[in-house]
């Protein structure tokens, strides 16, 4: 898989109908509460009808406890910060929050990404085996150290979704 660029096409309604063929290139997510959906692309994103893409700037990519599994549940965190907490903010999700998130059984990855024109900024996304891992007591414990607290503050806007995988058309 190249993933030597990321790409994000977003929406709410009906999921989009995946063709089998892209599964390698896609992966695709709808909302626990059905409210949206989400699809990225790892490198050039294909031509799919009814998916507008944009580019998204890849800042931390951290494998996680169980990086061979599937994912079956994602869990998307988008927020923005003001630029006199950027470094704070930076320095806490590089150094404490992402890589203890990816630690705790059962997350398969961690990756962090910038928005380029959006007002959130920041998107930080969680690929879980189950959602078992989202409510362990290892992902609470780091969601609440004191310097996650501190920073928690600084957000400005957050969105937070749990999603689950959108399977793919038959081929």
């Amino acid at each position: 898989m190249n993933t030597d660029s990321f790409w994000l096409a977003q929406g709410t309604g009906p999921s989009p109908v995946l063709p089998a063929s892209l599964a390698g290139r896609l992966a695709a997510w709808r909302a626990l509460d059905d409210s949206a959906w989400r699809v990225y692309a790892y490198g050039e994103p294909p031509p799919v009808a009814g998916l507008q893409w944009r580019a998204l700037t890849l800042l931390l990519d951290v494998p996680g406890a169980a990086p061979t599994a599937i994912a079956s549940h994602h869990f998307v965190v988008e927020t923005g910060v003001a630029d006199q907490n950027l470094e704070e903010f930076t320095a806490w999700y590089n150094t404490e929050h992402a890589p203890g998130l990816a630690r705790v059984p059962g997350t398969i990855r961690a990756r962090r990404f910038a928005l380029p024109g959006s007002p959130t900024r920041f998107l930080a996304c969680y690929d879980l085996r189950e959602l078992a891992a989202f409510e362990r007591p290892e992902w609470l414990a780091v969601r609440g150290s004191p310097w996650s607290d501190r920073v928690r503050l600084m957000f400005q806007g957050p969105i937070r979704t749990m999603h689950q995988a959108i399977p793919f058309a038959k081929a």
